[in-house]
C-alpha cells in the first residue's frame, strides 16, 4: 500500500532514510494543501539505530521549532506592516460626508494602535535578525517570546485593518483579507501560543 496514506492517519512529520537512496529513486513529491502551503514527502525504506534516530530527532525538533517560530514572527511583522499601509492608504482615499475618513477621530485612533504596535514589536524581531547576522542563533525563549507576542497581538491590528475596510475587508480583491487570515494563523501554526508559554517558562525555570 501506498506508505503516505498510512502515514497521515498517525500525524508523521518526519522520517529517516538511507543517505544514498534518492528522492527520485524514493517517490519524492511536493504536496499543495488548500491553503497554498507544501511539503516535501518520500517513502521511508530503512530506519537504522533507533536510539540514535531519536537524538537526532529531538535536536531536529527544536531547530525546526525555532526557525518556524522565527518566520512566524517575520511574517506577521510583515504582515503588520502591509496592513497599515493599505489601510491608511484606503482611509485617505475613501470618502464619507465630503471628507476622508482618515480625518475622523476614530479612524485616527485605530490606525495610530496599528503605528503603536509595530515600533513596540520591531525591535524584538530585529533583535533575531542581529543574532543571525552576528552568528549567534537565537534563544528558544528569544524565538517563543517573538512568535507569541507576535502571533497574539497582531490580531489588533490586523482586525482593525479589516474594520476600516468596512465589506470591502471580506473581499479576495483586497490585500487586508489576506493579511487578515494570515494574522488569525499565527496563534495555531509553526507551535501554538500554549506551545510558545510552555517553551518560555522551561526556559525560563529549567524543569
Amino acid at each position: 500500500p501506498d506508505l503516505y496514506q498510512l502515514l497521515r492517519g498517525h500525524g508523521a512529520s518526519l522520517v529517516f532514510a538511507e543517505q544514498a537512496w534518492m528522492p527520485e529513486a524514493a517517490g519524492w513529491r511536493e504536496l499543495h494543501d488548500e491553503h497554498g502551503a507544501t511539503a516535501d514527502f518520500a517513502y521511508i525504506r530503512w530506519l537504522g539505530d533507533h536510539k540514535a534516530i531519536e537524538q537526532i530527532t529531538k535536536r531536529w525538533d527544536r531547530t525546526v521549532l525555532d526557525r518556524a517560530a522565527v518566520l512566524y514572527a517575520f511574517e506577521q511583522l510583515g504582515g503588520a506592516t502591509r496592513a497599515l499601509e493599505i489601510t491608511k492608504d484606503f482611509a485617505m482615499g475613501r470618502y464619507a460626508f465630503g471628507r476622508p475618513i482618515a480625518s475622523f477621530q476614530a479612524v485616527k485612533q485605530r490606525l495610530a494602535n496599528m503605528k503603536i504596535f509595530l515600533e513596540a514589536v520591531r525591535p524584538l524581531v530585529y533583535r533575531i535578525a542581529w543574532c543571525k547576522d552576528s552568528g549567534r542563533p537565537a534563544s528558544h525563549l528569544e524565538a517563543a517570546v517573538a512568535k507569541l507576542f507576535l502571533g497574539d497581538w497582531s490580531l489588533g491590528p490586523t482586525n482593525d485593518a479589516l474594520i476600516l475596510h468596512g465589506g470591502y475587508g471580506y473581499c479576495h480583491e483586497y490585500d487586508v483579507e489576506r493579511v487578515f487570515r494570515d494574522g488569525r494563523l499565527a496563534p495555531i501554526g509553526g507551535g501554538t501560543s500554549d506551545i510558545q508559554k510552555l517553551i518560555i517558562s522551561r526556559a525560563m525555570l529549567g524543569i
